[in-house]
């Protein structure tokens, strides 16, 4: 007898592997660069249209969840000190972030619903956002620090990635 299909009409076994060489790129540049992974696979799995936009967003974030633990445990692993004042606002605020920005994606979802508007929405904006990573990166020497420390700008730091991320589907 033989199993079911993995997936709806257009499963192919390969689907799965494929995922997997995207997610190992995506996660390799990311380690490299300092960036999540979802920055690549989100928008490439939306190009190449394997997976609706609930699938992608949830493989994201798993694989994303999956190089922070590793990142988290190599850390841990080298004895890295872990600033307790500044790691619990930032995640406290990134989950109210994430929350957030999670309640507005699927209210824009509701409301185009059947459209591709969301997609080209949140690419746009992940495009937008990562010019800006690029610029700053190019142009940080010349770029003046606001100074801010403490535990109000970290929790805002975490309550804004937080929204991005899940906003545009990268997971983190």
């Amino acid at each position: 007898r033989r199993p079911p299909p993995q997936s709806g009409p257009g499963y192919h076994p390969l689907t799965g592997l494929l995922y997997f060489d995207i997610a190992l790129l995506a996660t390799t540049a990311g380690s490299m660069t300092g960036m999540s992974g979802g920055v690549i696979i989100k928008p490439l799995l939306d190009f190449l249209g394997l997976f609706d936009g609930g699938s992608i967003n949830m493989l994201s974030r798993l694989t994303v969840l999956a190089m922070s633990t590793v990142s988290v445990a190599r850390q841990a692993l080298k004895k890295v000190p872990l600033h307790l004042r500044i790691a619990v606002p930032l995640a406290v605020g990134a989950v109210a972030g994430g929350n957030l920005g999670q309640m507005i994606l699927e209210a824009l979802l509701r409301s185009l619903e059947g459209s591709n508007a969301p997609a080209i929405v949140q690419n746009l904006l992940l495009a937008l956002l990562i010019a800006a990573v690029i610029l700053y990166m190019r142009n940080r020497n010349r770029v003046k620090s606001l100074g801010w420390h403490g535990i109000g700008p970290a929790a805002l730091a975490g309550l804004a990635l937080g929204f991005c991320s899940s906003f545009l589907g990268i997971g983190g």
